[in-house]
């Protein structure tokens, strides 16, 4: 059983489960529930749906409906259904755990056949449950995804995983898995895993559904069902299809042989025509599917090879998040869920990665990695000090920041014209710090250290001014994720040419691009323009200053398209801010990612229970955007 501990649970949004391939038997109701605009009534399956009237054709994206064909998919697993009690599906019912399992016809199951109930007759003792298709034929060397649904009579924390066998029947390593699930009790989840490699040896693969560390264990009459299991040929799941669908047929036997349908939903369309509706005129294309923007001669493919030699162990490769609140995690908890977090924790799981430099403040929170004696004062603000940081100002005072990601490295980022501080590494004796004197960031660099986790002490020597911006445990090789994210910034605050001359080595340019030394950065910026006043004309400006020095000095960008912000009071985000991000895209040719077409719109969120406020996600928002740029950015 692998161990999911560094996961994040993933929390789907109900039109990431109202697919033309998969639930035609709830569409209506919950399409309906997602306010459709009334004069976009579609037609899906046979199911016709119409809504409150709502200014946002993009509304129609969660139907994923595409006519014209683009190809085949070959769903691998035997009686996927099931259509039969099969004891070819292995169950783990947990430590102490007994069960006993059924088969139930019911056509409102995911696959319209059947499903297979596990019911415990004794209580597990640990969480440690996991369910496995029948072992179906594989490659190896070959790349998998599958997806497999699940109904359990508790709430539980789930993910998929795929497991590799030789041809005697032997596992080969353990099972795979990429993202976890908050399964909600008596609803049926789609779990998905994406883009695994079969190793040298393998002949056969299952998808199966496992219960994480977090999760609790099934107690007696505690039940788990499960239905549509689905593995392709691919690195990207396809929704649930078996030969008894109108576009899909049996290669062999009906229920005991692969499937193979048609896919009809193009990755992305042709320019010119399935942009948002927000996205302002257009020239470039858009991925419906991942969020994707991308103008003319834009790609995200280098990115993500870099990403992957990382990940490999190839080199290191920094990649920085930059932006305002929302980045920095405010409405999530800092440091263990927000946008960033997560997405370093699902890179995490599929190589070598590690946290950034985690600065020692991002004005309105602090992340939960840090503790601090209250002499450590934040220091700066939008449109003054950038980045913020910590300054004391009495000896003998304490900065403590506990890393929760392994490394063999630690950086220490302070002023060279502060004054000494000290630094002890896991209790061991302390060494001090000593300043150049120069107005620049002084980098500390201690290596060789077990690759585990760390807690790093600094503690302030004089009452002359002590200045730190930040720590950082990391590995020597791998991605390592950095968020630059601070509170109340705008796209002016990001300029490298921002302030006098004497503060811009720690402004937020520089301190990304020189001192932390980024590859490549996600920018995600304009709220705070909207809330404040400030023009779309001058967001347009400072972002397309910032992004064209970025670029122009050989870093990879991708720009974010914030989640939607407007409220009745401030009616322009839709109409000036959106276009106003594209059309920097378009200017500079890069990379968008649509979380404004993601949750559709203000209401849309906040029915799912997406927002902690006015403005920022909440913990449940976080997990879903988080896979949003992870499908994006992550081979």
């Amino acid at each position: 059983m692998p161990d999911y501990t560094t996961g994040g649970i993933q929390y789907p949004l109900a039109g990431d489960f109202i697919k033309k391939d998969s639930v035609e038997g709830k569409l209506a109701d919950d399409m309906k529930s997602l306010a459709l605009s009334a004069n976009d009534a579609i037609t899906v399956e046979g199911a016709r749906v119409e809504g409150s009237a709502m200014d946002n054709t993009e509304a129609v994206r969660v139907a994923r409906i595409d006519s014209s064909p683009l190809g085949v998919a070959r769903n691998i697993v035997i009686n996927p259904g099931p259509n039969t009690a099969s004891p070819s599906w292995l169950v783990s019912w947990g430590a102490g755990g007994v069960g006993d399992r059924s088969f139930v016809l019911d056509q409102t199951a995911p696959s319209k056949v059947a499903y297979i109930r596990h019911k415990w007759t004794t209580a597990a003792t640990n969480y440690a449950a996991i369910i496995r298709s029948v072992a179906s034929p594989a490659t190896s060397e070959a790349m998998y995804s599958g997806s497999i649904w699940v109904r359990s009579s508790i709430p539980n924390i789930m993910g998929a995983t795929l497991s590799f066998y030789n041809e005697a029947g032997t596992q080969l390593g353990a099972n795979v898995y990429n993202r976890l699930y908050q399964v909600s009790p008596n609803q049926w989840t789609r779990l998905d895993v994406n883009g695994y490699t079969a190793p040298t040896g393998t002949a056969f693969i299952r998808i199966g559904a496992a219960v994480n560390s977090a999760g609790a264990p099934y107690s007696t009459n505690d039940t788990l069902d499960v239905s549509a299991a689905i593995v392709t040929l691919d690195s990207r799941v396809f929704g649930y299809f078996d030969g008894t669908r109108g576009d899909a047929y049996w290669e062999g036997a009906p229920d005991s042989s692969a499937t193979v349908a048609a896919i009809t939903t193009p990755e992305f369309g042709a320019p010119f025509t399935n942009a948002p509706t927000h996205a302002g005129v257009s020239a470039g294309r858009y991925s419906r599917d991942r969020r994707l923007y991308l103008p003319d001669g834009a790609t995200v493919e280098p990115l993500r090879r870099r990403i992957q030699k990382a990940l490999d162990g190839e080199g290191s490769f920094r990649l920085a998040w930059l932006g305002h609140s929302i980045v920095a995690g405010q409405g999530g908890v800092p440091g263990v869920v927000d946008n960033v977090r997560l997405f370093q924790q699902r890179s995490a799981q599929s190589g070598v990665s590690s946290a950034g430099m985690v600065p020692a403040v991002n004005n309105t929170t602090t992340d939960a990695r840090v503790t601090l004696d209250p002499e450590w004062a934040s220091i700066g603000a939008p449109r003054s000090n950038m980045q913020l940081h910590r300054r004391c100002v009495v000896a003998g005072k304490q900065y403590t920041y506990a890393s929760t990601t392994a490394g063999t490295n630690v950086e220490i980022y302070t002023f060279g014209n502060g004054s000494a501080v000290t630094y002890s590494i896991d209790g061991s004796a302390p060494v001090t710090i000593t300043p150049t004197g120069v107005g620049a960031i002084q980098i500390t660099t201690v290596g060789g250290l077990a690759n585990t986790n760390h807690t790093v002490v600094i503690t302030s020597t004089t009452t002359a001014a002590a200045y730190l911006l930040g720590v950082s445990v990391h590995a020597t090789t791998g991605l390592r994720v950095g968020n630059f994210g601070y509170s109340g910034s705008w796209a002016a605050d990001w300029r490298s040419d921002y302030f006098t001359s004497s503060q811009r080595f720690y402004n937020g340019y520089n301190n990304v691009f020189s001192n932390w030394a980024a590859d490549a950065a996600i920018i995600e910026l304009g709220a705070n323009e909207l809330i404040h006043g400030s023009t779309a004309g001058t967001l347009e400006s400072n972002l397309g200053n910032m992004v064209s020095e970025a670029t122009s000095a050989g870093k990879d960008v991708v720009l974010v398209l914030g989640t939607p912000v407007e409220d009745p009071t401030r009616t322009t985000w839709v109409k000036d801010y959106c276009p106003a991000v594209y059309r920097v895209a378009d200017m500079y040719r890069v990379p968008l990612v649509d979380l404004t077409a993601h949750w559709i719109s203000r209401p849309v969120a906040a029915a799912q229970d997406f927002y902690y406020d006015q403005w920022h996600p909440n913990s449940k928002g976080y997990f879903d955007l988080h896979d949003v740029m992870a499908d994006v950015l992550l081979p």
